[in-house]
């Protein structure tokens, strides 16, 4: 450690030259005369260098002391996390800037944190990178590999705008093309899965089918509140904070998708209507699609599917668009939320009608049920209310806008 004996008696050379003190810090002696206090630390992954004041008018304490202030707060910034920036790219920034800082929430929540969320931000490396991605990738989900590359490029270059970073390892990391999906299941396929279907869990049934006869999104059906059933006039309205596209949407419920929900409600008595999570929706359409011996398929295909029938049934685009609330922001291309609820209830209806009547026929052929035979919705065995949650929903008609009895 130096002395202040050894600090006077430094005297200037041909180049600047160091005397070292402790922990980085170090008297640098120019050739000029001057004598300047300076740190060396690391920081981010690289080694730097900051002067903190000159000699005589900073003395050695203060010089250790300085020193000690520049390592700590470079230690600050290498222990931000990746799960702890996450929150302030969220909030700070995703959140009022985009429109789809849900589906960056998701992304985080499900892709990422859990695979890079206890590193540090700072130190984060290409490699890693590489690997959080080619998980999602490898688990036959290209898709939303490239979703969770795009999620994790743009907060870490939220981090080198404000300094926690130097450069963005994720922004040169090429793909594989990821292929679009465009799987839509026939009419045989739905009567195929909905047979294996009405073997399984009560409720991830429920919820499969509810995405059947709605047209809605998984997330946005497991979403589905009480106080958003309007059962006696067959509408659930989706307020914007529950749906994707951040807009309010209302959807007409059909007679099969009324008796799925009463069918839930008397399984489970709460606010929540399907208090289950994506993973198990998924979990449980992996299984039936598996037994029925089906090309894989996923949730949100079921959505595809009914889009695409409904098309084959000729309601056009804009019967389609309102009923998936795939909402035009073009001028003039928003529309009100009650805008062809009777065209939609129509061709849900006409919808219905398929499914149920291509669930009561041979999915090994191809018969085709004349439109507008309906048959009535599978009944099946009911559960018992949960204890924990009361008795049974006491008065349906006072917490979901029931009929009057």
């Amino acid at each position: 450690m130096l002395t202040r004996a050894q600090i006077e008696e430094a005297r200037p050379r041909s180049s600047i030259y160091e005397l070292y003190d402790s922990e980085g810090l170090v008297l640098r002696v120019l050739p000029s005369g001057t004598r300047s206090w300076a740190v060396y630390y690391h920081e981010r992954g690289r080694k730097r260098r900051e002067t903190v004041g000159r000699w005589p008018d900073m003395g050695l304490r203060e010089a250790r002391r300085q020193r000690d202030q520049v390592r700590a707060r470079a230690a600050g910034a290498d222990a931000v996390t990746v799960e702890a920036f996450a929150r302030e790219y969220l909030s700070a920034w995703a959140r009022p800037a985009k429109r789809s800082w849900r589906e960056d929430a998701r992304i985080l929540e499900r892709e990422i944190v859990p695979a890079i969320g206890d590193r540090p931000v700072a130190t984060l490396t290409r490699r890693d990178c590489v690997a959080a991605v080619d998980a999602v990738r490898e688990r036959g989900a290209p898709a939303m590999a490239s979703k969770t590359h795009a999620v994790l490029r743009r907060l870490l270059q939220v981090a080198v705008e404000r300094g926690v970073r130097d450069d963005n390892p994720a922004a040169r990391i090429r793909l594989p093309a990821a292929q679009s999906r465009d799987r839509v299941l026939t009419m045989d396929e739905v009567a195929a899965l909905r047979a294996e279907l009405a073997t399984s869990t009560a409720l991830p049934r429920i919820a499969l089918e509810l995405i059947l006869a709605t047209g809605q999104r998984g997330g946005e059906v497991l979403e589905m509140a009480a106080s958003d059933l309007q059962l006696g006039d067959g509408l659930w309205e989706i307020p914007a904070a529950k749906a994707k596209n951040g807009h309010a949407h209302v959807v007409p419920l059909t007679a099969w998708a009324v008796e799925l929900i009463r069918e839930a409600r008397r399984i489970r008595c709460s606010e929540r209507v399907i208090p289950i999570s994506g993973d198990t929706l998924r979990h449980a359409m992996r299984q039936a699609v598996e037994a029925a011996n089906l090309e894989r398929s996923t949730p949100h295909d079921l959505r595809r599917t009914v889009a695409t029938h409904l098309g084959r049934l000729g309601h056009g685009r804009a019967v389609q668009d309102r009923i998936l609330n795939h909402v035009d922001q073009s001028v003039g291309g928003i529309y009100d939320r009650y805008d062809y609820l009777p065209e939609q209830r129509a061709a849900l209806e006409a919808w219905e009608a398929e499914v149920t009547g291509a669930g009561n026929r041979d999915h090994q052929g191809e018969g085709v049920v004349p439109q507008g035979v309906t048959a009535a919705p599978e009944r099946h065995h009911e559960a018992p209310a949960d204890p924990q949650s009361g008795a049974a929903c006491m008065t349906e008609a006072a917490v979901i806008g029931d009929e009057d009895e």
